[in-house]
C-alpha cells in the first residue's frame, strides 16, 4: 500500500507504508450434532403404553377424553371430535365469507374448541347447546382462549400420535 506525504515545499512525496493488518481467520466449530437417541428422547412426550391406552379408548368407546390442567390452575376436560362434528364445522365455514385465510383458521380453531371442551373449571359444558357454548367461549378473555387452543392442539397431537402407534401395533 502506498501513501502520499506532503513535503515542506508543498509537493507530495510518495512513500511506502506498511500493509494493513489482515484479519485472522477464526475457526468456527461445527454445530453440535445430536445423536438420534437424544432426539428421540426429546420427542417422546408419551410412553407407548400410554398412547396404546388412548388408542384402545378411541377404538372401543368411540371417543377419548382427558382432564387437562393449564398452567397448573385451569382445569378443563377435552374430548375427541367425531367426523360428523368436523363436517358440521366445514359446512359452517363454507357458508361464511372470509377475507383472510388466517380468519378461516381462527374460526375453525374456535369451532373445534367448542366441540372439544366439555368441562371448564368444573362446569359441565357437554349438556349445553352449541350456541350457548359458543357464547360461553366468546365471553372468555382472549388469552384464556389462546391457552385453551394450545391445550387442544397438544391434546390432538397426543391423539394423533396414539392412532399412529396403535396402527403400528394393531
Amino acid at each position: 500500500m502506498t501513501a502520499a506525504k506532503e513535503t515542506s515545499s508543498g509537493d507530495f512525496e510518495i512513500t511506502e507504508s506498511t500493509p494493513a493488518p489482515t484479519k485472522q481467520k477464526t475457526k468456527v466449530a461445527p454445530p453440535e450434532v445430536e445423536s438420534k437417541d437424544k432426539k428421540d428422547e426429546k420427542k417422546e412426550k408419551y410412553t407407548e403404553d400410554e398412547l396404546l391406552k388412548v388408542f384402545d379408548e378411541i377404538i372401543f368407546s368411540g371417543e377419548y377424553s382427558e382432564d387437562v390442567k393449564i398452567r397448573g390452575k385451569l382445569s378443563v376436560t377435552l374430548k375427541t371430535r367425531t367426523s360428523g362434528q368436523i363436517s358440521v364445522i366445514t359446512d359452517k365455514l363454507d357458508k361464511e365469507q372470509f377475507n383472510l385465510r388466517a380468519t378461516v383458521e381462527e374460526r375453525r380453531s374456535i369451532l373445534n374448541l367448542q366441540d372439544a371442551l366439555i368441562k371448564y373449571q368444573g362446569r359441565d359444558l357437554s349438556t349445553i347447546k352449541v350456541e350457548e357454548r359458543e357464547k360461553f367461549l366468546g365471553n372468555l378473555p382472549a388469552p384464556i382462549v389462546g391457552a385453551l387452543l394450545t391445550a387442544l392442539s397438544n391434546f390432538d397431537e397426543k391423539v394423533y400420535k396414539a392412532c399412529e402407534v396403535g396402527e403400528e401395533n394393531f
